[in-house]
C-alpha cells in the first residue's frame, strides 16, 4: 500500500473528529449562553421589581402624583370639557419624615388636606379632610368637621397597566393619559361609596374621562348606595318644613283650659317640631327645629281635641328629595307662657299746648296762678305694651312614619299650659 493510499483515511478520520469537536463546542456554548442569559434576565427582573417597589413606596413619588385636582362622584363636565366639583389634594412634605415606606402625623400635625367641592342646593359647598397617614400608595384622610367620615385613597398604575387592578366591566374605563386612584368613602367605619378618580389638569379632561364623568359609570363593583350622602346633608344642614306642618282638630269643651288659653295666650298657642330619622348605619339623625308656628286654639267656644302633624312624605316633597332615611319620630315643642311685663307710654311724646284762657276762670279767680300757656300730655295717645315671655319646652316625642299623620291628644298638653 502506497503512502497516498494511507493519507486519505487519516484525513477522513481527522475531519470527522473536527466536526464532532465543533458540535460539542457549539452545544457547550449554547448552554453557557442560556445560563448567562438566565442569570441576566433574573437580575433584570429583580432590578425592575426593586425599582417598582422603591418608586411605589417613596413618599416623594406619591406626593408628586397625588398633589393636584381629581374627579369625584360629584364632578360635572360641560361641552367644552371643563370640569367642576373636584377634589384637591395637597400633601405638605415639610411634615413628612424622609421615610421610604410610611408617613404619618406622629408629631400631631396633619400632613396635608383634601378639599372636595360639591353642590348642595345649587350652592358650592366643601368637605375638608386632614390627611393623617400615607402607607405605600394608600392614603387616609379624616373629615375635619365630622370625624366619623373618612376617605381611603389608593393610587394605582404607577408603573403597571392600571387595568390589572380594575375588575370586570371597569376594564373599559381605565385611561392611560392621566393618573388614576380608587377613592373609598367611609362613614361610621362602614363603606359608603367606592369610585375611580382621575387626575385633572387645568380643569379640563380628555375624551374618555369626559364620557366616564357624563355617564357616572365610575363606581367600583357596583357598590349599592346604602348611604345617600346628598339626603344626609339635607337632613343635618338644610332641612325644610311644610308651611302648615301642624294643625288642630276641635271638638272639646273645657272651661278651665279655655280660660288659661284665653287669658295667658290670648287664644293662640305656638309650637315647633323636629324630625327623627334612622340612618343606614343605625344611628339617629335629628333635624334642626322648625320655624315656630302660631295657631288659634279657640274655635266657637271650643278648644282642640287633637294635634295633627303632617306625614314625613310632605317633608320629603318640600325638600325635593327622591329618597329618604327611615322616619322614626317627631319631637314637639310648646312655647310655654312664663311672664308678662306691662309698660305704659304715649305714642306721641309731644306735649299739647293751649292758652291758659281756656280755663275760663270765674268767681274772682286770678289768672296770675298760670302762665300764658298750659302744657299737658296727649291723653288720647296713651298705650299699654305687654311684653310676653315664652319658654320653648319639650312637649312630647311621638312615633311617626312616612305616610301617616301624627296624631296627639290635646289633653296631654294641659299640664304644660
Amino acid at each position: 500500500m502506497s503512502t497516498t493510499d494511507l493519507m486519505y483515511p487519516i484525513l477522513i478520520i481527522l475531519f470527522c473528529v473536527i466536526i464532532v469537536y465543533g458540535l460539542l463546542v457549539m452545544k457547550y456554548n449554547n448552554k453557557l449562553i442560556k445560563t448567562i442569559e438566565s442569570f441576566s434576565n433574573l437580575n433584570d427582573i429583580n432590578n425592575i421589581n426593586n425599582i417598582k417597589k422603591n418608586l411605589e413606596n417613596n413618599i416623594q413619588t406619591i406626593t408628586s402624583i397625588a398633589n393636584g385636582t381629581w374627579t369625584t362622584m360629584y364632578t360635572t363636565v360641560d361641552s367644552n370639557y371643563n370640569t367642576n366639583y373636584l377634589m384637591t389634594i395637597n400633601i405638605n412634605t415639610q411634615n413628612i419624615n424622609n421615610s421610604s415606606l410610611i408617613a404619618s402625623n406622629t408629631n400631631g400635625n396633619n400632613i396635608g388636606t383634601i378639599i372636595i367641592n360639591y353642590p348642595e342646593n345649587n350652592i358650592n359647598t366643601t368637605m375638608e379632610f386632614d390627611i393623617t397617614s400615607i402607607i405605600g400608595t394608600n392614603m387616609l384622610a379624616v373629615s375635619k368637621t365630622t370625624p366619623s367620615t373618612s376617605l381611603h385613597i389608593d393610587f394605582v398604575g404607577l408603573l403597571d397597566d392600571p387595568s390589572k387592578n380594575i375588575k370586570g366591566k371597569y376594564k373599559d374605563y381605565y385611561v392611560t393619559d392621566t393618573q388614576m386612584c380608587y377613592v373609598s368613602l367611609f362613614m361610621f367605619n362602614r363603606l359608603i361609596r367606592k369610585f375611580v378618580s382621575y387626575k385633572v389638569y387645568n380643569n379640563k379632561v380628555k375624551g374618555k374621562v369626559y364620557r366616564i364623568i357624563k355617564s357616572k359609570d365610575f363606581y367600583v363593583d357596583d357598590l349599592p348606595p346604602i348611604f345617600d350622602y346628598d339626603t344626609y346633608n339635607v337632613l343635618v344642614n338644610s332641612y325644610q318644613y311644610p308651611t302648615n306642618y301642624i294643625s288642630f282638630e276641635f271638638g272639646t269643651n273645657n272651661t278651665n283650659i279655655y280660660n288659661i288659653i284665653n287669658d295667658k295666650y290670648f287664644g293662640q298657642l305656638q309650637f315647633s317640631i323636629q324630625r327623627v330619622f334612622e340612618s343606614p348605619t343605625g344611628n339617629e339623625i335629628i333635624t334642626k327645629s322648625s320655624p315656630p308656628i302660631k295657631l288659634n286654639a279657640i274655635n266657637n267656644g271650643q278648644i282642640p281635641n287633637t294635634i295633627v302633624i303632617v306625614p314625613f312624605e310632605q317633608d320629603k316633597e318640600t325638600n325635593n328629595l327622591e329618597s329618604f332615611f327611615k322616619p322614626i319620630a317627631t319631637i314637639v315643642y310648646l312655647y310655654k307662657f312664663n311672664n308678662v311685663e306691662t309698660t305704659y307710654g304715649y305714642s306721641d311724646a309731644n306735649m299739647s299746648i293751649v292758652p291758659s284762657s281756656v280755663l275760663n276762670l270765674r268767681n274772682n279767680s286770678s289768672g296770675n296762678m298760670f302762665g300764658n300757656n298750659i302744657e299737658f300730655d296727649k291723653i288720647n295717645t296713651v298705650y299699654q305694651n305687654n311684653n310676653f315671655e315664652f319658654d320653648m319646652v319639650l312637649f312630647k316625642r311621638v312615633d311617626s312614619d312616612l305616610n301617616t299623620s301624627t296624631i296627639i291628644p290635646f289633653s296631654t298638653i294641659y299640664n304644660l299650659l
